[in-house]
């Protein structure tokens, strides 16, 4: 089951030897992956706007901005584990619903009891994902029941999310990496930046493209492998 999970990893801190340490124990964590660094909050913030993230490991005294600006900047739901070299800032951290709190210095076993606090959550939400296939959803005054099964694909369209099923299209209030935490990953997968399509849905794949429907979908280059991983090929 574990080895399902892949979980971006993010790091933010301002020093060195920090960011090395944290890199070298996420590539020996089998279930993360990692994906950027950062010296500075400001250098995250940018990151975080062109990249999926999952976690973030985050330093909190740094230069300008600190990580608890950087908290209050995420709207996203993000996973996050501090990394200080103070504990004074622990109450807080953990007023902000952090994962955990890790004080530098910290050995690999105490860094894998944090990680794993993230990856039982995962876990959990993946597994109850797959269960649920009937949500409600919010249109004008009253809330509708959708089947999430006869869901083609979503597709992004400025501040929300389109849902487009085999009869209407249902328009809702998301982001796109906020709509994809709540769909069930055995059947639905991020195949570009704009579209998230349900497998069982698929008519045909091309190089570069999906059909569903009648509906050429693009498949994003970055998305590629991993939506190849979850297909079913003989």
């Amino acid at each position: 089951m574990t080895s399902q999970i892949n979980i971006k990893c993010l790091i933010v801190d301002d020093e060195v030897v920090s960011r090395q340490t944290l890199k070298y124990f996420v590539d020996q964590t089998l279930f993360l992956s990692f994906q950027k660094e950062a010296e500075s909050a400001m250098d995250a913030v940018k990151i975080l706007k062109k990249e999926p993230i999952d976690l973030i490991f985050l330093d909190i005294n740094m230069p300008k901005m600190s990580g608890f600006d950087l908290l209050e900047f995420i709207c996203e739901p993000m996973d996050v584990i501090i990394v200080s070299a103070e504990k004074d800032h622990a109450l807080r951290a953990f007023d902000l619903q952090v994962i955990d709190y890790l004080l530098k210095p910290f050995q690999y076993n105490r860094f894998l009891k944090a990680v794993d606090k993230v990856r039982n959550k995962w876990e959990e939400r993946r597994v109850n994902s797959q269960e649920i296939s009937n949500v409600f959803i919010k249109e004008g005054g009253r809330r509708i029941r959708i089947n999430l099964l006869e869901v083609l694909f979503v597709e992004a369209w400025a501040d929300y999310v389109i849902l487009h099923t085999h009869t209407r299209k249902h328009i809702l209030h998301f982001t796109m990496k906020g709509i994809e935490k709540r769909l069930p990953t055995g059947s639905f997968v991020r195949v570009h930046r704009s579209y998230i399509i349900n497998i069982n849905q698929i008519e045909s794949v091309e190089e570069s493209k999906i059909k569903i429907k009648g509906r050429e979908i693009p498949i994003g280059v970055s998305f590629k492998g991993n939506f190849l991983s979850k297909l079913h090929m003989f």
